[in-house]
């Protein structure tokens, strides 16, 4: 397979499917956004506007734009009624997507952000923060011996070292001296790793590679950072799963990226996962390019026809490898 860059969400996928990977991203083709995703993307978009605001609070910038609400300028954070900031996100999304949504849908949302808002007395409002960003958005290139590449896409070279992106959902400062940061990462779905319905708690979430990767990652880019507290906020159970970090988990956390990218690269015959979770994905369900085959069959077919090469040769979206594809925008 091909992976000229690697995110959080990339990696688990390999873990849940081969083959769901390769499509995805080796060859660019995007699966259709379920409505538990969309409903995800419309609380962090809420969060994120509430959090920029308590930032213009801190810095005395008089507002921001956000690309698809508009306008939010400079007053008092508390003076803004989050559920009407709700009710705008939540009708952009079902105006502006295929999010057709329901009393459900929203109701869900508006829990998931009291929640937040009256766990232990507010501890998790960013209201409430010292807020250092929100949405950080991340995208550097990994220097190593290991992580160059060179792959071929039809009569394009796509050639350098492995890029790591991705965007966190809120950094806060916990301590000023020595600096210790805490990432807050907002989680609407089941505290269970989706690859092998484990449960996450104290004993295995040190070596989650979704942790392990935003901490390298930020560490990287803010190397004044002492430490890092990553904290997993699972929304249905109300409850936070905090994990600390030091400059010595790097070490770690690089091999483990290291693994795992030459196993991903070294691919040539992905496998399809042939379970309940299957319908889940977009890619197993339709008929491709009328060819009377779900995208998963079609595409493992192809491989065993002519070769991986040629298959990414012929179907890959050189375009889309190239972007990021992430965060709570339509407009992405």
């Amino acid at each position: 397979m091909i992976s000229p860059f690697l995110r959080s969400s990339a990696l688990n996928t390999h873990e849940v499917c081969q083959q769901q990977f390769f499509i995805n991203y080796s060859l660019g083709i995007q699966q259709i956004v379920n409505s538990a995703v969309q409903k995800g993307s419309i609380f962090h978009k809420v969060m994120e506007i509430i959090a920029k605001i308590a930032l213009l609070n801190k810095t005395g910038e008089p507002y921001f734009i956000d690309e698809d609400i508009g306008k939010f300028e400079n007053r008092d954070v508390f003076s803004y009624d989050i559920f009407d900031i709700l009710n705008k996100v939540y009708n952009f999304f079902v105006e502006n997507t295929d999010f057709e949504g329901s009393p459900s849908d929203y109701l869900d949302c508006q829990t998931w952000i009291k929640n937040i808002l009256e766990f232990n007395d507010g501890d998790y409002d960013p209201r409430k923060r010292n807020i250092v960003q929100a949405e950080q958005f991340f995208d550097f290139e990994l220097k190593r011996d290991w992580s160059k590449y060179k792959f071929s896409v039809g009569e394009n070279n796509l050639e350098g070292h492995v890029r790591l992106r991705g965007t966190v959902d809120l950094i806060t400062e916990v301590s000023e001296s020595p600096k210790v940061w805490e990432i807050v990462d907002y989680k609407t779905g089941l505290r269970k790793n989706w690859a092998n319905d484990k449960l996450k708690d104290d004993s295995n979430l040190k070596d989650d590679i979704q942790l392990r990767f935003y901490h390298y990652a930020i560490s990287t880019i803010f190397p004044d950072v002492e430490d890092i507290i990553i904290t997993l906020f699972y929304l249905r159970e109300s409850a936070p799963f905090p994990v600390y970090f030091t400059k010595s988990d790097m070490l770690i956390t690089e091999e483990m990226l290291k693994n795992k990218y030459m196993s991903i690269i070294n691919n040539q015959r992905p496998k399809l996962r042939n379970d309940y979770k299957c319908r889940f994905c977009s890619f197993s369900k339709g008929d491709f390019q009328n060819s009377g085959q779900p995208a998963c069959e079609f595409f493992r077919d192809k491989i065993l026809q002519i070769g991986m090469p040629k298959v990414i040769d012929k179907y890959a979206d050189l375009k889309s490898l190239k972007q990021y594809q992430g965060g709570g925008s339509v407009r992405e």
